[in-house]
């Protein structure tokens, strides 16, 4: 019975224009709230807290340094904007609240140098401490067990493509890592926590030339792979094939729903 929250953007928006701002619906499909700070800016994920604050993070670009840069937007369930950070040159990928709504926690990607940055901020969006992992690796989804501890997957193409995971405590302080690779191009995509606090996430593979859907269960140190699952249309990679985000519907079902996408380059379908 709770109201949805979404966070919207046109994807193929002209960059020499005055861009797009933040669009979403509160409550029903006639409350739209806009927020639009006068570049090309793009909505990438949100979370809500306790209290029904919405936390919005996407990317906001420079024109004159061409770069990104990432941009979280607090609004109160009203729609009505509260509090805005901006965070230079990351792009701001996915967000999530901490235990009781004390802190912000976002993650994304810094293209030069090349590293996956994340960041914790309080509920005013003031920043408290961040984490960089230096490499060529791209973070995507980051999601919180009942503790408190932070995790977040993506990828690592320093030695080959792998899907990587990083568990951090509260404060972002490194407790553990695990890395996985099928012998082909890896890459995390979206994380979620399960019963007994288990870490699944799902990815995607490519191997001779063939599109995956991978889907990984760790224990919660990340010290055990539990299971993994390969899914495959046998579609070639000039199609659009893989996983975008993954939902663990709680700790006793244990039933893990993925989203994704399957179909050609002119025509494709979640």
């Amino acid at each position: 019975t709770g109201n949805v929250t979404i966070t919207q953007t046109a994807m193929n928006v002209n960059r020499s224009g005055n861009g797009t701002g933040f669009y979403g619906m509160l409550n029903n499909i006639n409350s739209p709230a806009v927020y639009n700070p006068g570049v090309q800016t793009m909505g990438m994920n949100l979370t809500v807290d306790a209290m029904g604050n919405i936390y919005v993070v996407g990317l906001t670009s420079t024109p004159a340094t061409g770069l990104d840069n990432t941009l979280i937007v607090k609004y109160n369930s009203s729609g009505q904007v509260q509090k805005i950070a901006t965070f230079p040159g990351i792009d701001g990928l996915d967000i999530t609240n901490g235990i009781g709504g004390s802190a912000i926690y976002v993650t994304g990607q810094r293209p030069d140098p090349s590293a996956w940055v994340t960041l914790m901020y309080d509920s005013n969006l003031v920043l408290q401490s961040s984490a960089v992992v230096l490499g060529d690796a791209s973070a995507r989804s980051i999601a919180i067990d009942m503790p408190g501890n932070i995790f977040v997957v993506g990828s690592d193409s320093a030695n080959s493509y792998d899907i990587k995971v990083i568990k951090y405590n509260s404060n972002l302080q490194q407790l553990g890592m695990a890395t996985f690779n099928t012998g082909g191009r890896d890459d995390g995509q979206g994380i979620g926590i399960g019963e007994n606090d288990t870490v699944y996430i799902a990815g995607e593979s490519i191997v001779n030339g063939t599109t995956s859907y991978v889907v990984l269960k760790y224990s919660n140190d990340l010290s055990t792979l539990i299971s993994s699952a390969v899914y495959s249309n046998n579609v070639s990679i000039t199609d659009t094939f893989g996983p975008r985000d993954i939902l663990v519907t709680n700790s006793y079902s244990g039933v893990v729903y993925i989203l994704g996408l399957t179909g050609s380059e002119s025509a494709s379908s979640w």
